[in-house]
């Protein structure tokens, strides 16, 4: 169901007016904005970092790897879901994995920056794609699943966008998120890439236990890596795109390394530690 975030009326229809106070969104670029004056404060990445994100995350072994292991638990944990929303889907490469995994699943997806969208919209025609606040979301039990993979770590009030996640989600469904992982590697590029934090497995578990839902499965990812993350990390980063900056060679090499941990997750190994963390929960 759609909500009214001016009056939390709620309805079914293709139309973004409320019926009951006629509210509706503004419009930025063709597409329903219901932050608009976030949208207007968040131009802090450089000139040209969509451009770059656009053509790398279809290649980078880090972007490869997190939405193999992203559409692995939707499946694993949902079956095929017919309504699945990206929070924070940036310029659409999870949410085209996530079209290649499940071609009959209706799509929506939301960023805070409208400049990012109209990338996403060029790779995912049909697609339902609009401009919200993750702590304000305009849905009520509407989707199967909501992913929000490294989102979370930039909201100051994670746990408002975690319980707008949970009255989002249908009660059966859930949510698939994907963090940075131990404060240990905090370094300036968390800065640089506006980082709110770097989360424990302790206080990712909590905060959504405390949205509601009921974790089903939270997992450490880049830890075959995690030596090479510590001497990274230890070197100052210059601008918020430098990481994805990879050579041929080191790219093709770090592939490998990562379709050995993800055979090994999958298989129900663990890690004690990592750069990354993917939980999935269930609205019960």
């Amino acid at each position: 169901m759609r909500v009214c975030l001016d009056c939390r009326n709620s309805w079914n229809g293709e139309t973004w007016t409320c019926p009951r106070c006629r509210f509706a969104p503004a419009e930025i670029g063709g597409y329903p904005a219901f932050a608009p004056e976030l949208a207007a404060e968040n131009s802090n990445y450089p000139t040209g970092y969509f451009d770059v994100l656009s053509e790398v995350d279809r290649r980078h072994f880090w972007f490869r790897a997190r939405g193999a292991m992203v559409t692995w638990a939707i499946r694993r944990h949902f079956g095929a879901p017919r309504s699945v929303m990206e929070i924070g889907c940036g310029v659409g490469g999870m949410l085209a994995r996530i079209r290649e995994t499940f071609p009959d699943a209706a799509l929506t997806g939301s960023d805070i920056h409208t400049t990012a969208l109209p990338y996403a919209a060029s790779r995912l025609p049909g697609a339902a794609l609009l401009q919200m606040d993750a702590t304000r979301i305009p849905f009520d039990a509407e989707f199967e699943v909501i992913a929000a993979c490294d989102v979370i770590e930039h909201i100051e009030r994670d746990d408002l966008a975690l319980a707008e996640m949970h009255r989002a989600v249908k009660p059966g469904g859930g949510i698939v998120v994907t963090v940075p992982q131990d404060p240990k590697l905090w370094s300036t590029w968390d800065e640089l890439s506006f980082h709110q934090r770097r989360y424990t497995r302790l206080q990712l578990l909590e905060r959504v236990q405390a949205a509601g839902f009921n974790v089903e499965r939270i997992a450490s990812m880049s830890s075959l890596i995690y030596p090479l993350l510590r001497l990274s990390r230890s070197r100052a980063s210059k601008t918020a795109d430098s990481e994805l900056k990879v050579s041929a060679p080191v790219n093709f090499v770090m592939s490998r390394v990562m379709d050995v941990e993800r055979f090994l997750l999958r298989r129900g190994m663990g890690f004690p530690f990592g750069g990354s963390l993917l939980l999935v929960a269930r609205r019960m």
